[in-house]
Parts: C-alpha cells; sequence; structure tokens
C-alpha cells in the first residue's frame, strides 16, 4: 500500500517507520499501518516492540479484535515481549466489544507472562464488566482488588458509578463512591 524508500544512513530507520505506523494507527488506517510495518522489513530493519504494538492498537481502535490478536501472537513468536501498554491495549478493546470473558483471559494471559498489571488495567477489567452487563461481577472484582491492595485509580470505580446511576440505583452508586474513598484510598 505504501511504499518508504529503501533505509540508508540518510534514510528512514526504524524510528521514522514507527511514527508512519503510529500516524496510520491516529487515522483509523490499521491496514496501512501494517503495510507501513511491511516496508519496515522489507528495507531490512527489525521491527520493535513499539512496531507490533502500534499495529495492534491501530487493530484495537478500530474494532478489529481477531487481526490485534494475530498481531499479538506474531509479536510473540517474533521473540518480542509484550509489556502492559500492549496487553491493555487489547485487552480494552475485548471491553469496547462487550466481551468481558476475552478481556479477562487477555488479562490472565498478561498475569501469566509476569506482566504487572497497572490502575489501567483494572479499569479495563471492571469496564468489561460493566459493558458486558454484569455489575455484581464488576463490584466484586473492585473489592478483590481493594483486598488484595491492587492498585486502583478513580477509572477502576467510576464505570460501575455510572452504570449504577443510569439504571438509577443512586444506593448503589454511592455505595461504590464510599468504596472508592473509604477501602481504596482514591
Amino acid at each position: 500500500l505504501y511504499e518508504v524508500p529503501h533505509a540508508t544512513s540518510t534514510g528512514p530507520d526504524r524510528v521514522s517507520y514507527n511514527t508512519l505506523i503510529a500516524a496510520f494507527a491516529r487515522c483509523g488506517e490499521p491496514l496501512w499501518a501494517e503495510s507501513a510495518f511491511s516496508s519496515l522489513v522489507q528495507h531490512g530493519l527489525t521491527p520493535d516492540q513499539l512496531s507490533y504494538s502500534t499495529v495492534i492498537s491501530a487493530h484495537s481502535r478500530a474494532g478489529d479484535v481477531p487481526r490485534a490478536q494475530f498481531w499479538l501472537k506474531r509479536m510473540i513468536e517474533s521473540g518480542i515481549r509484550p509489556d502492559a501498554v500492549t496487553f491493555n491495549t487489547l485487552c480494552s478493546a475485548h471491553a469496547r466489544m462487550g466481551d468481558a470473558r476475552s478481556a479477562l483471559a487477555c488479562f490472565q494471559a498478561m498475569s501469566a507472562d509476569g506482566i504487572t498489571a497497572s490502575s489501567m488495567t483494572h479499569a479495563i477489567m471492571v469496564h468489561a464488566l460493566v459493558q458486558a452487563g454484569d455489575l455484581a461481577a464488576a463490584e466484586m472484582t473492585l473489592r478483590t482488588l481493594i483486598e488484595q491492595g491492587a492498585q486502583l485509580s478513580a477509572s477502576s470505580f467510576n464505570p460501575l458509578v455510572t452504570a449504577y446511576a443510569k439504571q438509577r440505583r443512586t444506593d448503589l452508586a454511592e455505595a461504590v463512591l464510599t468504596l472508592m474513598i473509604d477501602e481504596a484510598g482514591v
């Protein structure tokens, strides 16, 4: 799709290609991002963690979760270890699609790979459960995370507060807000 001249000492390097891949990702053009990735390889440069993660992000943003998973698999097979941001991107795509089961499986794969979950990861997990309509599981997950001393932020609680408020369950929305203040120290 897109051809960048062969890399030379004055030509594009991996940073140049990664910048181009990121530009296509931001523009919602995952196939162009793939093309730029292919050009990087065709010109004798080695993709890095950012190269793969940006293509994964492009497909995740476009809602093509299977293609994002394909690129994660390809990344791992190439010997490059994904980081928390890469996993969060994929878990978030599952959450946006309302697929809590796949989002949780993504989280488990992240944990199995020895990658520490961040407050963003926890927020994504709660959001996935809320999107799937399982508010009881979302609240139970928050309570379990608090008991485990997990790092949480307001973003971990807000989807549940909002969901309860939309159901006109202000008592439950207030209880989650109180949990955030009293138990989680957020």
